[in-house]
């Protein structure tokens, strides 16, 4: 027997998508606004996640204060018993701990003179925090003894300028007048 012949088509098969209508402009300007507003708002969730509070902020700025309210209490009972520079040096520390702490500044680990000398930095600082620092670093190269009338200076001076430190921090800033 002969091999029968399959019956074939006069032409080819087409490809179905030149029978499918082509994407239109507006499909692909809705996808692409829509791909843009998913983007900004896992930005703007994302930025509103890691940027701290302004209240939690101030709950911990007044925790900070009372450790270094707490820290000058300590060494207030320790007056008796320290030479008046090693008093110094530890008021100092706790005084800097507090300014490192609170603006996010180096002042920890600065000598005094670079201290002294960042007045632009330390714009938000009061006064009475730059004199003790300043009286606190004549104290902690003096010849070492124990004065336990200037140690309680110290500590009292240390104490208000803490005070006002934290007041110029908790309250709220004036927005500059143009």
């Amino acid at each position: 027997m002969p091999e029968e012949e399959l019956p074939t088509l006069p032409h080819e098969i087409a490809a179905p998508e030149e029978y499918l209508p082509g994407t239109p402009l507006w499909a692909w300007i809705i996808i692409g606004v829509t791909a843009f507003a998913l983007i900004m708002g896992l930005l703007l969730i994302i930025r509103a996640l890691t940027k701290p509070s302004k209240k939690s902020s101030l709950v911990f700025s007044a925790n900070l204060f009372q450790q270094a309210n707490a820290q000058l209490v300590d060494l207030k009972e320790k007056t008796a018993t320290m030479p008046l520079a090693l008093f110094a040096t530890n008021t100092s520390l706790v005084l800097r701990d507090c300014l490192s702490k609170a603006l996010k500044d180096p002042a920890l680990y600065e000598t005094d003179e670079e201290l002294a000398i960042r007045s632009e930095s330390l714009a938000s600082v009061p006064d009475s925090m730059r004199a003790i620092l300043m009286k606190l670093a004549g104290a902690k190269y003096a010849p070492s003894f124990i004065d336990e009338t200037q140690a309680l200076e110290f500590t009292h001076e240390a104490t208000n300028a803490l005070r006002e430190f934290q007041q110029s921090q908790t309250q709220p800033k004036e927005e500059p007048k143009p």
